[in-house]
């Protein structure tokens, strides 16, 4: 399982670059038939904490997920990845970062669905996690997410702050 983990793990992050330069229409295809592989290997570095691995599908599952419209997978790789994460008696902070970058792209997906009241918790969950400096400064990215899901639900003024603190 290690193995396969690794190994999709450096496929999407390969991928993730082509999506990013240009590449979409080859990149997408090239994800697309090896999904169920890159999921697996997902759910195993989440479920075992495997830091490096979480840090390598992460973005590119979000972005193939959006770009393809697929927002219910994408909603349920990200729900499952964060019920996974929330099974331990004490979060440490590289759960909590891991969990904190979870729920901002769940809560996207929620709100491309529609389910704002669910987008909201989860927005909340998040910032709740985010309170934390340390995490705060080590994930931009995830604190412009939570922007857009304020944002998708009519919360422009913490929207406003949280992008602009994600470009800090």
């Amino acid at each position: 399982k290690a193995s396969h983990c690794e190994h999709y793990a450096d496929f999407l992050e390969e991928h993730e670059g082509w999506l990013k330069r240009g590449q979409q229409k080859e990149a997408l295809e090239a994800i697309s038939i090896e999904i169920d592989n890159i999921r697996a290997g997902w759910y195993w570095a989440v479920r075992h904490r495997r830091e490096a691995e979480f840090e390598k599908y992460c973005e590119g599952l979000f972005l193939i997920h959006n770009m393809q419209s697929w927002f219910h997978e994408g909603e349920t790789v990200f729900r499952l990845a964060a019920d996974s994460l929330r099974q331990t008696s004490q979060l440490n902070g590289q759960t909590k970062k891991m969990l904190g970058k979870v729920l901002s792209r769940q809560g996207v997906f929620c709100a491309s669905l529609g389910r704002y009241d669910q987008a909201r918790a989860i927005l909340a969950e998040g910032l709740a996690i985010f309170e934390d400096p340390e995490i705060r400064r080590s994930a931009p990215l995830s604190l412009t997410y939570l922007g857009a899901t304020a944002w998708a639900l009519g919360e422009y003024v913490q929207a406003r702050q949280l992008c602009l603190e994600s470009l800090v």
